[in-house]
Formats: C-alpha cells, structure tokens, sequence
C-alpha cells in the first residue's frame, strides 16, 4: 500500500495539491511512508538530482502533518541527502545535524551512526577533515558493537575518499581495498561499481595507469547495470581526468564534454563544474592562458558558493600559473600564495607541494635560487614520502634549473639523469621532454653528437604529445613554448655544416613550421554535408549562432558613428555580443574537428625532406626556405642542384621594425585620392627605401644563387609580411627579373604540387560591389567575358548558400568582394557577400576540387602567424577546402587597378600560360601605368605553380 501511495503522491506534484489530497487521512503519513519516500530520493540522486530535491521537499512537507519524530527524523535525512547530492554541502550538513539529534533523542543509536557517516562526506567537502575522522570513529564503534559489517565497509569508502583528498593515496587505498572485500562478500554490484571508481582514482596517481583504466571500465559497467547513470558518469569523468594524465589530450575532452553535459541534463551542476576545473588544467598545458584566464572567475565563484575550499584552491593555482606564464609575476605570486595558504588550511601537504613548486619556477624567473632550491627540496622529499615518484621527479628537474641557473652544471646534469632514470619505470612525455631538453642545454657546448641525440629525443616526446591534440588551434597553442628546441637542434646542424647536416636543419625547420596546417591538408575527414549523429546538434547550434551573428554585424555596419554615451554604449553592446557568438562559434569548430578527428592519436606529419622537395622543383626553380628567430636569419636555397645554407645574425626586432614601416606607408593610400595626389613622389621614395632594407637582408645575399631562376619563397614569422616580388634592388623590382610564387612550408609546397587539375573547366564568378568598390562589378562581368561558359553569380545571387552550392566542380572560383581582416580575431577575417560575411570557419566546411580561387578583396590573403608558424585566416580555409592555388592581396587593393590586374590576368591563363606566370605578366601590366607597388603588388600566388 505504501509504494502504491507514494506514487500517488509523486503524481500530485506540488505540496499543496499533496497537503489537500492527505486532509482528513493523516494516519497514512506512517514513519514507513516517509522512508519509502526518502528511498526515492535516494534512488533519484542517482538518476535525477533535480527531482530528487523537489521529492526531498514533498517528503518534509508530509512529514510535517503529523507529529512523529522518527518520521520527521527520515524527512530530514532526505533533505539532507538531496542537499548532499545538490552540492549544498551547509544546507546538507545542517539537515544532518538535526537527523541525527533526533535519533539520539530516541535512542537510535544505530540509526544515528547512519547519519554520521553520510556527515563525514560532507564535512570533508567542506575541508574539516579532522572533525570527519574523529565523527568517523564513533560512528566506527557504533557499527561494530551492533555487527554491521556492510555500514563499516560503507564507512571505510568514506573515510578512504578523505584520505585521498589530502593526497594520501596508500592510505586511501587501505579503506577502499577493506571496503572491496565485504562488498564482494556480499554480492553487492553498485557499491563494488563504486569503490572501484575510487581505487582507480586512488592507483591512478600513483602511476598505476593501466589498472586504472580497467577499473573505470568496470566500474561504469557495473554501475550501469545497477541502474546507477549518474555515479557511471563519475566514473567516466574520473576516466577523463586519467586520460590528461596519460597526455591523451583528445580522448580527455571529448570525454569531459560528454560528462558535462550529461550531468547538466541531469541537474549535477557540481560533477559539470568539476569538469569545467578539470579541463582548466588541460587548457594550461595546451598554452591557452587567455581561455584559462577568462574561465577562472566563473569557476570561482560556483566553488564559492558550493563553498568546496579544495577546488577553490585548484582554481586560484591554475589562475596563478596562467598569469606567470603570461609574464604577470606579482599577480602570480598572489594567487599562487594565496592557493597555498587555502591548502595549508586544508591539511593537504602533498598539495601544498606541488604548490612549492610552482612558486619555486617563479623565484627562479625572478633570479631567487636559494629560495627556489629550498622549495623544491622540501617539496622533493613530501613527494617521496608519499610514494608520489613523478612529483618527486619533477622536483629533481626544477632543482636541475636551478642548478644550471646558479651555474653548476655538473649538479644539473647529475639530478636531470636522475629523472631519466625514474621515467624508465613510469610514462610520463611532458616530463621527458623536459629533461632532454636540458640535458641537450648542459651538453651542446662539449659534445655536439650527444647533444644532437638528446634534443631529438626532446622533440620525439613533444610530437608523441602533439600527435594527441587535433584540433589546429589547440596544436599551435601547445607548441608555443616548445619551438625553442627545434631553433636549437637547427642551430647545431648549422654549426656542423656538413650536407648531411645542412639536409637535417631542413627537415628540423620543416617539422618546426605549420605542422597543423600540413596534418589539416594530409588528413581525410567525414563529408561535412553528412554529419554524425553527435554532430547534428551541433550543427543546429552553429546554424542559429550564425545567423545571429550575420544579423549583429549588419546592425554594428548599419551605427551611426559614435556622437553621444548612448550610441556608445549601444555600439559597445553590439560588440560583446558580436565577440560572444564568435567565440560559441570557435568552440564549436573544435568540437567538430575533436569528433571528425576522433580521439585516436594523429599519423606523424608528413613534413619533406629537401630530397623530396627538389623532386618537386621545375630545372629552372628555386625554392628559398626562411627561418627567423630572435637573432639570426637562416636561409635555405633548394634547387635541382643541391641545398646551400646562410646563417646571419639579422634580429627579428631589425626585421620587424623594417616590415611595420612598410606597412605604414602602404597603409597611407588609405587616407584619400587627395593625400596621394600631392604626396606620390615622397610615398614611392619611402616605400622603395623600405622594400631596398628588406632586399639587402633577405635576397641581396642570396642573390647570385638566384639568377635566371623562378622563385618559391617559404617565409617565416614576420616575413609572411613581406612582398617578396616587390622588393627593390635599387635599379628594380624582384618581379622585374623573377616570376615568384609562394608557400606556407615546403610540405605545403609538395601537397599542392601533388593535387591532381580537375576535370572540369567550369568557372565560377562572384561579384559584390559595395559603395567604396564601384569596379567590382565591372571585374566580375569582365572574368565571365574572358569565360562565357562560365557561371556568374552577381550582387544578391552572390550568397554564401549560393557559393555552397555552386562551389564544386570548378577549375577556377573568382571573388570579386569586400573584404576585412581581423587583427583582434583573424580566423574571423571574411569577404563580404550579399547576404553575409564568409570566414575561415565557412570555407573550413566547403569542399573545392578547384585548382585556383583568386580572392580579389582587401587583405584576402592577410594572415596572423601564430606559434609554430601556423598561418591564421581565410587562406588557411581555402587551402583545406581542396583549393590547389589562391591568388589573394596583402594589403587593401586599389578597386580600378585591381579590375585592370585582374583582367590581364584571366586574359593570360585563357591563352593558356601558367598561373605564375600569369601573375607576373599582369604585374609588369599594370606597373606601367602605375608606377608604385601598392597597386601593382598586393597579389600573392600561393600554392600550385
């Protein structure tokens, strides 16, 4: 009859229909009632915690109508348990309190130990870890003098998860392996699903990597069919946590986005808030300090009002390390400190170590050794204790800095071959490559040969690492603070300056530079136009969000300029929502290159040696590989001849200052017909000056290699800047002698080279004039002329839906449109359709086969370099959209001479004359009648020659 009842009043919904439904039968509300009831609520903690809360508040509102103190005493136990599942670790405990003092007024002495043993899980999230041992003793006795062999084993668990809360994980599994046997005794599934979990988590920092992993699978199993999906969730959230630990970065997020969003559909918000933590750590190793930096704050203040100090803590230490690494010093100190002292409260020393050492990596940024190496030591020596061998090990490679720093390299050495050998017996490539790394430091200068092995080894974990990270962003990010290695392994080589040696520098400077864009190009993905089913939501998602974002910048577009507070404001609005939708959109292209990826680590890139490069050069061909570090220039002439080396020492700051003067002076055709007409002369002075810097320190040395042959120019970090064709010898322009082409990197090279011409001749033509782009049209119409066969998508036919549908199946694309890059944002540059902006993330999901798409806008062929050379913009789209080629501009190209290049242009492949040479050809053209190169030179040819 109970179970009967307590569906009915399940059914009723709120109190008062309850309250209505029960007047006049209170003598149903028995203490049987009330515990069949908070038998629910413990059931929809499991499943539902939501529902679980709202049955929780029903259970104490009938409670209410009778006077019963063990009915009132179950009612409490079920808003506490509710409370406790919520995260109202406070609420909960105070519900406890109460349940217990009644049970004890009653003499319940068993049922008392009952709720204090729940009460120790709760005081441990709160961090009063001494008051929940010493409650875990009494409850302890009291189930030991009434034979209750599962509560004790129940009681164990708990006290297993504080010990493994202070870190102490021996301890930890002492409880838990205790707790294991009676619940295997008894048959009983979920508590084995359960504790299970927690050795896992318990092995799992303590290296034992594999047995976790089998344990988590178990344990998901057996708590699935235990009809327990929230507590299975938790074992796949602890899963993901041991996947970061292993450096599989991939399978770790995915796994941490589908636990979070689980438990948000199921109304855990703590479980999601811990993933949300967890991937904070992951973001730090990735190098993306703003991500973390914006994060923390929200993450904050959930653990705030959870009141949980343990993750307060976490998050004030990955805050700390994302400001030190960001160079902020002082403000890293504070939180770092301040995450120490909140440890320290806590009573977990283990902790509180790992804490001295990351302060110790800042005193010695700060030049303090003595403070750092005291730090380190006692940190070293908790580690050991604790059985905690990687910690310890890291300790030894901090004290081996230190060592290095205070100039005793003999120590350094001795405590990194220390490391070495601990990381025979344990994985641990983050660590590795760490210490290669400065074991390859303290030896370069005595014995090259060993030198050289030892940075290789370096770069061999950093890539076993790299190979676990597949979306493009997140893969140049990691590499951001790991590129010294390859610059110094390039060094060595070029020291030797053998052939063999010279050949290696280049393969070095290969698999240094745009490695994410080659992996992007060599990789065969799903047909985005047929989704998974995981991403269908998501791309539902990314249609609403991209709809609201073209409409936000046609309302930015469409302001006024700024005359008073209130268009200010307005226009300030408009722009965080605009840089909101951008970023929803950003997270959701990770996320599609996560799932279309997959979670499998990436094959090693297929970077080029300069054998196979030559192999792609034409008899009259030279390929001219740069690379640029803080102070020194090295250039790789390749050709069928052989490779030739010059290393100089040209500082990246000389360069720099000498490419933003040219930018500035292109800059000012911007200012107006009027400007340029009185100021031509003094503007072709000043930018011929700068394009004569930037000859003698890029070409001039090399020029007696280069004589009669067509150029591949593979820039490098700011050279991507540089308009090679245009730089002036002092009597003429490079064009004036060379035909020039260029590429991302020599693998870039030979991937575009290998794309097969499609069958097709079809040519696709795109024209959106604008009020400051009154030739446009007049382009779009003149390319269709020259290509009567082909299509011509004109002003409001000139859609993104539209291109998405004509896109396939061209030999050539033509767009003659607006377009804008984006410094704050580059993956965001576009062109300017009728309907609305195209980005990179558009492009990404088009599929070409064309062998040239010329983009005639401004800046369409502008790209920010981000760490590891990796090329951010439209270009990045288009090559991994299928197109072989792409014509695009530096800089904003001037409308009539744009139309007039254009047309010489299309003029000469129609007769058949390669693309490069197509180029030069409308170059010289219009050079005639203009003579500065800002209208002759914003085009760049890159890719297929």
């Amino acid at each position: 009859m109970d179970r009967l009842l307590v569906d009915e009043l399940l059914r009723l919904g709120d109190g008062d229909q309850v309250r209505t439904f029960l007047q006049g039968r209170h003598e149903v509300v028995t203490p049987e009632l009330i515990d069949n009831l908070r038998d629910k609520v413990n059931q929809l903690i499991r499943v539902d915690i939501a529902e679980a809360v709202r049955v929780a508040d029903l259970t104490w509102s009938i409670a209410n109508l009778v006077q019963d103190p063990l009915a009132a005493a179950l009612a409490m136990r079920a808003r506490s348990q509710a409370f406790w599942a919520n995260g109202q670790y406070e609420e909960a405990l105070e519900w406890f309190n109460r349940a217990e003092a009644s049970y004890r007024e009653m003499g319940m002495e068993l049922e008392a130990a009952r709720v204090v043993r729940s009460k120790v899980t709760v005081l441990m999230y709160l961090g009063r870890y001494d008051e929940a041992l010493a409650l875990a003793e009494e409850a302890r006795a009291a189930f030991e003098r009434h034979g209750q062999l599962q509560l004790l084993a129940q009681l164990d668990t708990n006290v297993g998860n504080i010990y493994h809360r202070l870190d102490e994980y021996e301890k930890a599994l002492e409880y838990y392996n205790r707790a294991r046997a009676v619940f295997a005794e008894c048959n009983d599934q979920a508590a084995m699903g359960v504790i299970e979990t927690n050795r896992a988590n318990a092995l799992s920092m303590l290296n034992q990597v594999s047995t976790s992993a089998a344990l988590y699978e178990t344990a998901r199993d057996l708590l699935i069919a235990s009809g327990m999906p929230i507590e299975a969730a938790k074992a796949e959230y602890n899963l993901a946590y041991l996947l970061y630990i292993q450096r599989r970065y991939n399978e770790s997020i995915r796994l941490f986005g589908k636990v979070k969003e689980f438990h948000l559909q199921n109304g855990s918000v703590v479980t999601a808030a811990l993933c949300d933590m967890d991937l904070l750590e992951i973001y730090l190793e990735l190098n993306l300090y703003d991500d973390v930096l914006s994060s923390c704050d929200t993450a904050e203040a959930v653990f705030t009002q959870l009141r949980r100090q343990y993750e307060l803590a976490k998050v004030k230490t990955f805050r700390g390390l994302a400001k030190f690494h960001v160079g902020n010093l002082p403000a890293a100190a504070i939180d770092l400190t301040g995450a120490r002292e909140l440890f320290a409260k806590e009573g977990n020393r283990v902790y509180g170590a790992l804490l001295d050492l990351y302060i110790s990596a800042l005193k010695l940024k700060e030049g303090k050794n003595d403070e750092a190496e005291l730090l380190c030591r006692s940190a070293h020596e908790i580690f050991s204790s604790a059985g905690l061998h990687l910690r310890a090990a890291y300790a030894q490679l901090l004290r081996a800095q230190v060592a290095r720093q205070r100039g005793e390299p003999d120590r350094a050495r001795a405590l990194a071959e220390e490391v070495l050998s601990c990381l025979q017996e344990h994985e641990a490539p983050w660590l590795a490559f760490q210490c290669y790394h400065l074991l390859g430091n303290l030896t370069a200068a005595d014995d090259k040969a060993k030198a050289y092995l030892l940075y290789q080894s370096a770069i061999q974990y950093i890539e076993e690492m790299c190979a676990h990270i597949r979306p493009d962003v997140y893969k140049s990010s990691f590499l951001k603070d790991k590129l010294k290695v390859y610059e110094e392994i390039i060094e060595l080589c070029l020291e030797r300056n053998t052939p063999r040696d010279r050949a290696a520098a280049f393969a070095w400077v290969e698999r240094a530079k745009s490695r994410s864009l080659v992996d992007l190009l060599s990789c065969t993905t799903a047909d985005p136009a047929t989704p998974s089913d995981q991403d269908v939501p998501l791309l539902r998602r990314w249609t609403t969000f991209r709809e609201e974002l073209n409409w936000l910048y046609d309302r930015l577009n469409n302001q006024e300029p700024p005359s008073d507070q209130r268009t200010t404001l307005r226009q300030a609005h408009l722009q965080g929502e605009i840089r909101a939708r951008e970023q929803a959109l950003a997270d959701l292209h990770r996320q599609f290159q996560l799932n279309s990826l997959g979670s499998s680590p990436s094959q090693p890139s297929v970077t080029v040696s300069p054998e196979e490069a030559r192999q792609c050069l034409l008899e009259d061909e030279v390929l001219l590989e740069f690379y640029l570090t803080d102070d020194s220039l090295k250039t790789f002439v390749l050709s069928k001849q052989g490779l030739e080396v010059l290393s100089r020492r040209v500082s990246r700051d000389e360069v720099g200052r000498t490419v933003a003067a040219l930018q500035f002076q292109l800059e000012k055709f911007l200012y107006g017909p009027a400007y340029i007409s009185r100021h031509m002369a003094s503007l072709q002075r000043s930018a011929n000056h700068y394009l004569q810097e930037l000859y003698q320190l890029l070409l001039e040395p090399v020029q007696p290699m280069l004589a009669g042959k067509h150029l591949v120019i593979i820039p490098h970090d700011l050279l991507h800047y540089v308009p090679f064709h245009a730089l002036w010898t002092g009597q003429e322009y490079v064009i004036d002698r060379h035909e020039v082409s260029y590429s991302p990197s020599a693998s870039v090279f030979r991937l575009c080279q290998q794309k097969e011409s499609p069958s097709s001749d079809q040519v696709l033509v795109l024209g959106v004039p604008g009020h400051n782009l009154p030739y446009s049209e007049m382009e779009a119409l003149r390319v269709k002329e020259l290509f009567p066969e082909g299509r011509l998508l004109l002003r409001e036919a000139a859609t993104r839906e539209a291109l998405y549908r004509c896109a396939a199946n061209n030999r050539i694309i033509h767009i003659a449109a607006h377009g804008l890059f984006r410094y704050d944002n580059p993956l965001f540059s576009a062109l300017r359709l009728y309907d609305s902006w195209l980005s990179f993330y558009d492009v990404y999901n088009m599929r070409l086969d064309a062998d040239l798409v010329t983009l005639s806008g401004c800046h369409s062929g502008l790209s920010q370099v981000a760490q590891g050379d990796e090329l951010m913009g439209l270009m990045r789209g288009f090559l991994y959209a299928g197109a072989a080629s792409l014509v695009a501009s530096l800089w904003a190209a001037h409308d009539r001479s744009t139309a007039a290049f254009m047309e010489v242009f299309y003029q000469a492949l129609k007769e058949g004359t390669p693309k490069r040479t197509a180029l030069r050809r409308a170059a010289l053209a219009i050079k005639k009648e203009y003579d500065h190169p800002y209208h002759w030179a914003p085009f760049v040819l890159v890719g297929k020659r």
